[in-house]
């Protein structure tokens, strides 16, 4: 008996570390694992084993993107109210401070690979303290 190996967008199957193509054949008992390409992750921490009867013995996995959730790139004096953002996406974000004003650049952000919050373009504030 076997198996077709499922399409991973994103991403691939490996089998002892070589790569396995999609729609080839496994025979009954090979295990296969899958792994995401960078700036995604699977939504489950599954391999998958060929059954007897030509199905896979667990949930087809999938490749999500990854969501921001560390803004230690883009602090800076002003808070920061960003959205969440998922790899590869970018956004405008605002701060909530009536005595710094934007003097450079923009406030324009991009979610990298590593989970992290970068400025495309890197914000220069001034003050204004006349209010």
């Amino acid at each position: 008996m076997t198996c077709p190996v499922p399409e991973l967008t994103d991403g691939q199957y490996t089998r002892n570390k070589n790569v396995v193509s999609s729609g080839s054949l496994v025979n009954y008992n090979v295990v296969i694992q899958p792994e995401c390409n960078s700036g995604y992750e699977l939504n489950t921490n599954t391999h998958l084993t060929c059954l007897g009867d030509g199905t896979w013995g667990s949930i087809i996995p999938a490749c999500n993107k990854v969501r921001c959730n560390d803004t230690s790139g883009v602090t800076n004096v002003a808070v920061i109210k960003f959205p969440a953002l998922l790899f590869g996406e970018e956004a405008n974000v605002s701060y909530n401070s009536e005595h710094f004003f934007l003097t450079e650049g923009s406030m324009a952000v991009t979610c990298l690979q590593n989970r992290q919050l970068k400025w495309i373009q890197a914000p220069v504030f001034g003050t204004n303290f006349s209010r």
